[in-house]
Formats: C-alpha cells, sequence, structure tokens
C-alpha cells in the first residue's frame, strides 16, 4: 500500500536552486510549466540524464525537476518525487 504525497506549487520553486534538463532549457515548457521566465528562476544545474541530475541532488546542489519513475525515489532511496500541483503535458523528442 502507497502512501499520499503531496503536490507541490510551482511557485513554491521559483527561489529554489534548481536543476532541470538541457532539453528543458531550450525549449519553452520550463517557463509554461513553472509560470516563470526562465531567466527569473535559480538554475544552478542543468543534466543530460537524470541519473547524473539525481547526483546533484543528493549532494545538496539542489531541486531536480524530472518525470517520475526514471529513477529510484522508493522507499529504500535518499530521494523523493514530489508531482507538480499544475499538471501540464510536456512534448518529448528523441534526437
Amino acid at each position: 500500500m502507497g502512501f499520499f504525497i503531496s503536490p507541490i506549487d510551482p511557485k513554491e520553486l521559483w527561489d529554489k536552486p534548481l536543476i532541470v534538463s538541457r532539453q528543458a532549457q531550450c525549449d519553452a515548457a520550463l517557463p509554461e510549466l513553472l509560470g516563470r521566465k526562465q531567466e527569473k528562476l535559480n538554475i544552478v544545474g542543468s543534466y543530460n540524464l537524470l541519473f547524473s541530475g539525481s547526483l546533484m541532488v543528493e549532494e545538496g546542489m539542489g531541486y531536480a525537476l524530472a518525470f517520475d519513475k526514471i529513477v529510484d525515489a522508493g522507499a529504500d532511496s535518499n530521494l523523493c518525487f514530489r508531482p507538480l500541483s499544475l499538471q501540464k503535458e510536456i512534448p518529448m523528442f528523441v534526437l
């Protein structure tokens, strides 16, 4: 049986140190998702693979924005996943 993890309002992330995917930085998804222009966000790092981003989170660099279930955030992990309260579909592409 699972437990409920409360969603986070995107506004709560505006001043937090964020670690985002390089793809998110290159398209318009990030400002749309968080409701703020990218240059007004506190982006402290980026990743190509979420595993790299998860290592940055474990080292205390910031909070990674990512899709759920890509890295282990279960009971035995130091990480947790919190969904955003405002959910939007974001297009993904493969190069």
